[in-house]
Formats: C-alpha cells, structure tokens, sequence
C-alpha cells in the first residue's frame, strides 16, 4: 500500500468537503476553480455521477448552459440509473425552454430512488408541463440556476 492510499484522501468524507468546497468556490464566482475542483472528482470517482452534475451546476452558473446540457446529456449514457443526472437535465431543459424534460422527470417519479430528484423534479414539473403546452417561445434568463445548492448533489 502507498503512502497515498494509506491517507485514504478518496474517502467519502474527504470528497464531500472538497465538494463542498467545488459549490462555495462557483457560489462566489470562481467557476474555473469549481470546474478543476469537480473535473478532478471525475477522475477520483469514475464511477459516479455526482461529479458530472456538479459540473453542469457550475457551468449553468457560469452562463454556459448548454455546456451543462451537453455534459448531462453524456452522464445520461454514462450513468442512466442516475436519477440525479436526469432530474437536472430536465431542469435544464426546461430553462433553457428545450424539449424533452417530462420525459426525465416521468422516469425520475416512475422509481423515487433519490429523493433529491424528486424534490427537484417536483420543483420543475409545473414548469416544464407550461412550457410543452406553450411551446419554446422565448428563452428565459438563468438566474434561477443560482438555486441550485449543493447540498442536493452528492459526490
């Protein structure tokens, strides 16, 4: 065993706090600090979701939501059991006023196995039933991606 492995820095708890820290970093706009943060976590834990979506939280927050859609849209594939990953994709969508979001939260509600997604999910389906009903005609203004918390993500 390495002396690296023997500090065990990948424990769950040490993840978490520098996830944490990734969330206060994009908070307070330092959103390429919050990206190397969560790019590193990706390479920590391949096999998880939660750094994928960080990362789109801080692209949103950045004003680059469709670098945030794209890389959901990719972590769908990668991880499709996430319930996470789909329920944030939708929200998304729906602020971005593209389609395909009743279609995630419909699969997010059908298994309630995260119930972070849910809440999210219940937070944004009225909004995207409006949208499918009046169509995308104007795209609205990311403010309400500042919301979004980290503690409804975990790495």
């Amino acid at each position: 065993m390495s002396d690296l492995e023997k500090l065990n820095i990948f424990s769950p708890c040490v993840l978490q706090r520098i996830a944490e820290i990734g969330f206060l970093a994009s908070e307070y706009g330092f959103h390429e600090k919050a990206e190397q943060i969560f790019s590193g976590m990706a390479l920590a834990k391949p096999d998880s979701s939660a750094p994928a979506v960080a990362l789109a939280v801080v692209h949103a927050r950045s004003g680059r939501l469709q670098d945030a859609i794209t890389g959901l849209k990719h972590a769908v594939g990668a991880f499709p059991a996430s319930e996470m990953v789909k329920a944030m994709l939708g929200a998304f969508l729906v602020e971005d006023r593209q389609d395909g979001a009743l279609e995630l939260f419909d699969a997010v509600l059908a298994s309630r196995q995260e119930p972070g997604a849910v809440n999210i999910v219940e937070c944004w389906l009225d909004q995207a039933r409006k949208l499918k009903e009046e169509g995308a005609a104007r795209k609205t203004d990311t403010g309400s991606l500042a919301f979004f918390r980290h503690h409804n993500i975990r790495a």
